[in-house]
């Protein structure tokens, strides 16, 4: 199929395309960052159970490690093939969800295909398919890495998540309206970089733990086994988790 042929067609069987759908996510990242810059704290719990009660275990992605591509690169000037190893992290592939929950998590960056990765490393080996046992790490400072992108993630080894997420975005959509936009965040980034429980990796913890009933809704509603788990670990150790508890029996 077509995709740029059947979109433009007046009964195409394709809602939207994929920077539709990009646009979307990017509006919904914003608008949570958002609520949250403005001390919504009722408000940003509202949208972000709602967006957590969307996904299911089918969404749900384990953590895995892995070559960007098992064909090497092959670089003349070493007479080497080269690969770059990444290190993804769980719910990789969830833009909300891991703001959500991983959104202090400042080891997780985003890639340009809106995935977060922990780390990427680069590799040669005299083979041109990727074999994990026959493959020697390129150390940092040394000029034979052909992948930018790594290097790239070593210089940006300290930038946040949410610092990361909005220059993806600001890459993609480069507008100057998003610029402007960009720059708006920027400027205000002090008020929202630090939370006051930096080992907590959900952003805004403080929000959650001032409304616990955000838990049980969750614990309620939700589909996947990992949002449950969040909910369900933060609420046993809440001040008010017995409180809550008897109030649930009552009912």
């Amino acid at each position: 199929m077509n995709v740029r042929k059947e979109l433009s067609n007046n009964e195409s069987r394709l809602a939207f395309s994929n920077f539709t759908k990009l646009y979307f996510q990017k509006n919904g990242f914003y608008y949570l960052k958002d609520l949250g810059k403005q001390n919504k704290a009722k408000e940003y719990l509202r949208f972000a159970v709602n967006a957590l009660i969307q996904y299911s275990d089918a969404d749900y992605t384990p953590a895995v490690r892995r070559p960007l591509s098992v064909y090497g690169a092959y670089d003349w000037q070493s007479s080497r093939y080269h690969y770059t190893v990444v290190d993804l992290p769980e719910c990789y592939q969830s833009l909300l969800l891991t703001t959500i929950l991983f959104g202090n998590d400042k080891t997780r960056k985003m890639d340009p295909k809106l995935q977060f990765y922990i780390k990427k490393e680069a590799f040669w080996s005299s083979e041109y398919y990727y074999q994990e046992s026959r493959v020697t790490k390129i150390e940092s400072g040394t000029n034979t890495a052909p992948d930018s992108s790594a290097n790239t993630s070593v210089k940006k080894q300290q930038e946040g998540a949410l610092d990361n997420i909005i220059s993806t975005f600001k890459n993609i959509f480069g507008s100057n309206k998003e610029k402007q936009v960009d720059s708006q965040f920027k400027q205000e980034s002090p008020s929202i970089e630090v939370e006051s429980i930096p080992s907590r990796p959900e952003l805004y913890p403080e929000f959650w733990d001032a409304m616990p009933e955000a838990y049980v809704q969750l614990l309620m509603q939700a589909k996947m086994d990992r949002v449950m788990k969040f909910a369900y670990e933060n609420l046993s150790v809440h001040p008010d988790y017995k409180v809550l508890l008897q109030k649930l029996n009552r009912k």
